[in-house]
């Protein structure tokens, strides 16, 4: 049993890892939720972060990636059915990387309206979870950059 719990473990870790990371990234690492006793989430910052930050399972590498904050993606998530191989990190969409930092922390943009891209579809077409969910429907475009979230 403990040999089948190996890769769980790793996942786990490597996981945890890159919540911790992603909050300083996002400034949440110093929450006061963290720092209020009656608060759920007092001195618990993995748990904490896995409230505020959603990760998805690579389908090809099954490595966990960054696809934006939980508030921005609860509701659109909600009992939707999806095709687990659209779920690409950033490393296996595209052979880019960092010379810094590497292939982990690529992030791309919706093609449509510039969010956070969560869904690689078709091999080609980053999506953030809204334009995703509206598909086939006609998609917004990103109007320039006064309004662009990026």
């Amino acid at each position: 049993l403990r040999e089948a719990l190996v890769p769980q473990k790793k996942l786990k870790r490597d996981l945890s890892k890159r919540l911790l990371e992603r909050l300083r990234i996002e400034g949440l690492y110093d929450s006061s939720r963290l720092r209020d006793k009656n608060d759920v989430f007092y001195q618990k910052r993995v748990e904490f972060a896995m409230h505020v930050l959603c990760y998805y399972q690579c389908f090809k590498c099954l490595k966990p990636y960054f696809g934006g904050l939980q508030q921005c993606n609860v509701e659109e998530r909600a009992n939707r059915e999806f095709k687990r191989d659209e779920l690409v990190c950033g490393s296996c969409a595209d052979d880019t990387t960092c010379p810094e930092h590497g292939s982990d922390y690529i992030q791309f943009k919706c093609r449509y309206c510039c969010k956070p891209a969560v869904w690689f579809c078709w091999g080609t077409t980053h999506f953030c979870d809204s334009c995703h969910t509206v598909l086939p429907r006609p998609l917004p475009q990103c109007t320039g950059p006064d309004d662009c979230p990026l």
